[in-house]
């Protein structure tokens, strides 16, 4: 299940009720964005230990801008409220779950 909150105070309960959070910034008009949304949701659909987040960088800009996000899709690893790693553009499914486990 991926979460999609709708406010500031919402994205920060997840980040802090959560171990591990992966989260990945995006918008419906980008097209890379678009490639990379099955398989953000794929993953989170085999993935017990990891909580997924999909934030919307117009509908949250104040998030998206807090967290210096410059380019989309963004996706932000994070372990126990602290950032872990970050990388921007498309990420192959592969790629995706080494991540995750590196965090555990």
């Amino acid at each position: 299940m991926i979460l999609e909150p709708k406010t500031i105070k919402e994205f920060e309960k997840i980040l802090e009720e959560n171990e591990t959070v992966v989260i990945d910034f995006m918008a419906d008009w980008c097209g890379t964005c678009k490639m990379y949304s099955p398989i953000f949701e794929k993953v989170s659909k085999d993935t017990d230990n990891a909580t997924f987040v999909k934030v919307d960088v117009d509908k949250l800009s104040d998030v998206s801008s807090e967290w210096g996000i410059q380019s989309i899709p963004t996706t932000v690893f994070m372990k126990n409220n602290k950032e872990k790693s970050r990388f921007s553009g498309f990420i192959a499914e592969d790629k995706l779950r080494n991540d995750i486990k590196e965090l555990a």
